[in-house]
């Protein structure tokens, strides 16, 4: 039986190769199907989180990952949808309810990401630049999404790029 619309789950394994490459026009700097493939089946990172996926009759239209680096303070990053399926929302769907979904876990949480696209796409989600002086990067903005929890403010209590 098919879901009668788009249900968001947590990825398997078997599908990590379809979520990696749904970024590879991105973020491969030009490398090869095969070299960008390689290099994140050994990503360290990769493996230290959890991907989500967005799937609709067993098509991936949207991904991204989740750290969990302590109690309470998350990050959520490498968000992609394939070339295809961009701009039909696919993205939105898959933050909006991973968003809910980290929100409901606890009574307070930080939700931190890496903007490499424009920030004021988060920002409907809630999220905030963090100030100049929390930045530990001036190629990508570090972004914070508050619940119940007071904002991090020094470039070393923000968590390394992920």
């Amino acid at each position: 039986m098919t879901p009668l619309s788009p249900i968001i789950r947590k990825a398997k394994p078997t599908e990590f190769d379809s979520i990696y490459l749904m970024g590879i026009d991105v973020w491969s700097e030009g490398s090869s199907e095969t070299e960008y493939l390689e290099g994140c089946r050994a990503s360290v990172k990769y493996r230290k989180g959890t991907w989500y996926v967005l799937e609709d009759e067993s098509r991936l239209l949207s991904s991204l990952i989740v750290y969990r680096f302590e109690p309470g303070v998350v990050g959520m990053g490498s968000i992609a949808t394939p070339v295809v399926e961009r701009c039909r929302g696919h993205a939105t769907r898959l933050i909006s309810e991973v968003l809910k979904m980290l929100e409901a876990e606890t009574e307070e949480v930080q939700i931190f990401l890496y903007s490499d696209i424009r920030p004021e796409f988060y920002e409907k989600f809630g999220f905030s630049r963090l100030p100049e002086a929390a930045q530990r990067y001036q190629t990508t903005v570090c972004m914070i999404k508050s619940h119940g929890r007071s904002v991090f403010l020094a470039a070393s209590q923000t968590p390394e790029y992920f």
